[in-house]
């Protein structure tokens, strides 16, 4: 299914608004629409109607503020909505997201909150973790132009879970009409263990080159060109300077495989990956969604 329904949330920062030009622009190719999401915080206080007041002028100002970004960013061929609402920002952007059923949440690292008042980079992260779907973290210090998207890395560990996010990475190269690069890592520090030699990983280094042929083989598109790569070395590592050396314009990801090794798990390669990448990163979560809590 396409990313019809792609949510951006925005904290009123320039930083933050990098995201709504390159999100109209996927969601041009993919027929979809944006809503542009601002979440108003509740102030400390125990006088109910002063809180309501507070949060009343601040959803006020931030519809303005939304609507502002929204005639910035006209024309465009896809439809873009505004929506506010309160709470604390990461849960009230899951549940948004949930109940309006996005297709994909598109967010900077940072922001730079003069209008909110709260942590972008945080609320970014907590976000990652708990999205009920797929997820793009753009790093503020980074551009993302989906219009001129050549290459799209997705990186495999050889388990079914990390597979699962090879549906998203075809979606985006079917649409954006881009070249996939298949990667799977083989991590050295497998083979200095007892019993392994460099017999033994060379042929590993065959089987995740077989490994990676099959998945080529699986994929029917014809007009994106897939290519497979094996390469050795700490896998945060190897990822991240592929993508720099290949040019790599997004980099799809699973938040966890079960490979029987740990750093593929997210926290450590997912994470490391989105902090070092010299591009977007699209993170599918794999572990079951957990609602956020109501307040």
């Amino acid at each position: 299914m396409p990313y019809q329904k792609i949510l951006v949330p925005l904290d009123g920062s320039d930083l933050a608004e990098r995201v709504v030009q390159p999100a109209l622009a996927l969601a041009e190719a993919m027929d979809g629409s944006v809503t542009l999401l601002t979440v108003v915080t509740r102030k400390p206080g125990n006088d109910p109607d002063l809180m309501a007041k507070a949060i009343q002028s601040g959803s006020y100002e931030a519809g303005l503020y939304l609507r502002a970004v929204q005639k910035r960013f006209m024309p465009t061929l896809a439809p873009v909505e505004t929506a506010v609402v309160s709470g604390k920002p990461e849960n009230a952007i899951i549940t948004f997201a949930r109940e309006n059923a996005f297709n994909l949440i598109i967010m900077s690292t940072h922001g730079r909150s003069g209008l909110t008042r709260w942590s972008f980079g945080r609320v970014a992260d907590k976000v990652l973790r708990r999205s009920p779907c797929p997820t793009v973290i753009l790093r503020s210090d980074k551009e993302i132009k989906p219009e001129k998207f050549r290459r799209i890395l997705l990186p495999l560990d050889g388990s079914v879970l990390a597979e699962r996010v090879l549906e998203a990475a075809l979606l985006m190269a079917a649409h954006l009409a881009v070249e996939l690069l298949l990667l799977r890592v083989v991590e050295r520090s497998a083979f200095y263990g007892f019993g392994h030699d460099e017999e033994s990983m060379e042929r590993e280094i065959q089987e995740a080159q077989v490994y990676l042929e099959t998945v080529k083989a699986r994929i029917n598109l014809p007009h994106v060109p897939v290519s497979c790569h094996v390469l050795k070395g700490p896998a945060t590592d190897v990822i991240v300077d592929f993508a720099e050396t290949e040019k790599v314009d997004l980099i799809v990801l699973s938040s966890r495989g079960d490979s029987g090794f740990d750093a593929w798990m997210f926290g450590s390669v997912a994470e490391k990956v989105m902090k070092g990448a010299p591009c977007a990163i699209l993170v599918i979560r794999q572990e079951p969604f957990i609602a956020a809590p109501r307040e």
